[in-house]
């Protein structure tokens, strides 16, 4: 009986609304909205007089108060911000929580807000946001993540006296303090791409050598060899005299040595290169794949059977660039391929096997985008046939570089975005974030999260440790005048870093 009357009484206030003329709606509205005004509550004020202005358009009295509602909200909620931003920098995460709520009084679904309001909840001490290197140009492109909770990444580094840039490799402790840096080089450009833990205990990072070469000007892929400590225990060069050769990257082989990947420029296009190598270093066998056009190997997987390369095509596909997957067996012959993209550039940076026995790649598309480029991530069957696929951003531009599968079987995927001026609906001068972004394994967001700052920070990388923390790295520009610097973030499993707001 209870339930009948109250939806009878439901029933008869909807009806009630309905039946009342828009000039009696004008006016109750009105009268509500100046209630709220004189109480101070601007928001609900707000919602009266949009109300009472659809019933009465060009109301003179209603759109000014509409306005002088909507300064003073965007002028409390300012205050209330630098305000929260000045606590949060300070260290009093607990007064800064409760004045980024206030905020959100004034701005209900305001994303800065809210994700400081999650940063203020972080344990002291359990994330962290650094930069660091020389006066020129310091940047990673990969990282390891160790048992103890360390990390060892590589990229490249420039001397000081020096545009040209080495091999780096930096270790840093569990707390994000730097043990050791060697760099690897000489008088030309070196850059690392990929780095793994070999089998016995020790350590190879894949990238090219100008340096090291056996002509002048033209790349070839460069493995070295190294201990926990840093130290070299062997490197070794792979190309020729003509061709330009990088090396992306490297995994264990299903025998003694490894399998690197990259790309072979020669005659004006670009090939997949493999190179199976022994453990030593020698060359074991080298193989070759491409069309008429340009191909690309970004990626590689060890897999059951074989190896699956990940990279881009321009021979095949549906026009421009198309993301490339391609299975070979062990000794490196083409099982099958499979190609993903649209009628514009798609690209893909990275590939991960699932526990499902598929993959999932992640890059980018602009054939799917919701406005200029955003993260493209498909998933696949064991076969390369397409699941699903799922394009995330905004109206900027984002891509996608690192992308690993996490402990409880969802998904991780880091890159960049290019930071979005909503008050001028245009691209921002700030440059790129770092974008990262949690999915399941349907594609289905989870969560997502930009970090930066001041100019261009990029994420290139990401591993996750024991605790479900996750590890960031790429570079920030977010000082010039020490040029570009490695950029380490350690995040919380919700993708939050404790950082002092710019």
């Amino acid at each position: 009986m209870r339930i009948i009357f109250l939806l009878f009484f439901t029933v008869s206030i909807q009806f009630s609304a309905f039946s009342q003329s828009p000039k009696q709606l004008y006016k109750k509205f009105k009268a509500e909205g100046e209630n709220y005004f004189s109480q101070g509550d601007y928001v609900s004020a707000i919602a009266s007089f949009e109300q009472a202005l659809k019933n009465k358009t060009g109301d003179k009295f209603s759109t000014q108060r509409l306005a002088e509602c909507n300064k003073i909200v965007k002028e409390k909620y300012a205050e209330l911000i630098v305000a929260a931003d000045r606590l949060y920098k300070s260290g009093d995460l607990q007064a800064a929580s409760g004045k980024y709520k206030e905020a959100l009084n004034f701005k209900p679904e305001d994303s800065y807000a809210k994700n400081q309001v999650d940063a203020c909840s972080i344990a002291p001490g359990s994330t962290y946001f650094k930069a660091f290197g020389n006066k020129s140009y310091d940047e990673a492109q990969t990282v390891l993540a160790l048992d103890d909770g360390s990390i060892i990444m590589a990229g490249r580094a420039s001397p000081s006296s020096s545009t040209n840039t080495d091999i780096s490799l930096v270790k840093l402790d569990r707390d994000g303090n730097q043990e050791w840096e060697k760099k690897f080089g000489d008088d030309e450009t070196e850059e690392a791409n990929d780095l793994i833990k070999t089998r016995d205990g020790n350590f190879m990072v894949v990238g090219f050598s100008d340096s090291y070469s056996g002509s002048p000007g033209i790349k070839d892929m460069w493995v070295i060899k190294f201990d926990a400590a840093g130290n070299e225990i062997w490197n070794k060069t792979y190309g020729t005299d003509v061709t330009i050769d990088e090396g992306n990257s490297i995994v264990e082989a299903h025998d003694d040595g490894y399998l690197i990947v990259g790309n072979s420029f020669v005659n004006g296009s670009l090939n997949i290169m493999a190179i199976k190598i022994a453990e030593n270093g020698e060359k074991v066998w080298e193989k070759i794949y491409g069309g008429q056009n340009s191909e690309e190997g970004t990626k590689v997987v060890k897999t059951g059977d074989g190896y699956t390369i990940v990279g881009n095509t321009e021979s095949k596909g549906k026009g421009k660039w198309d993301i490339w997957l391609l299975h070979l067996d062990k000794e490196g012959n083409e099982l099958w391929d499979q190609t993903y993209g649209g009628g514009d550039n798609e690209t893909a940076n990275a590939i991960v096997k699932t526990s499902d026995g598929g993959y999932l790649i992640a890059g980018s598309t602009y054939s799917f985008a919701f406005a200029s480029q955003d993260f493209w991530i498909i998933k696949t069957d064991a076969q390369g046939k397409e699941i699903w696929n799922k394009a995330i951003g905004s109206y900027a531009a984002e891509e996608a570089f690192g992308l690993i599968e996490t402990k409880d079987g969802k998904f991780v995927a880091v890159g960049f975005q290019e930071v979005w001026d909503e008050a001028e609906q245009a691209v921002s001068l700030d440059g790129y974030d770092v974008y990262i972004v949690k999915i399941d394994e349907k594609g289905e967001v989870i969560w997502d999260r930009a970090v930066g700052g001041e100019k261009d920070q990029r994420g290139f990388d990401l591993a996750e440790l024991e605790d479900g923390s996750l590890m960031v790295v790429g570079f920030t520009k977010a000082d010039m005048k020490k040029g570009v610097d490695y950029l380490v973030m350690k995040m919380n499993k919700l993708g939050l870093v404790s950082k002092p707001t710019e």
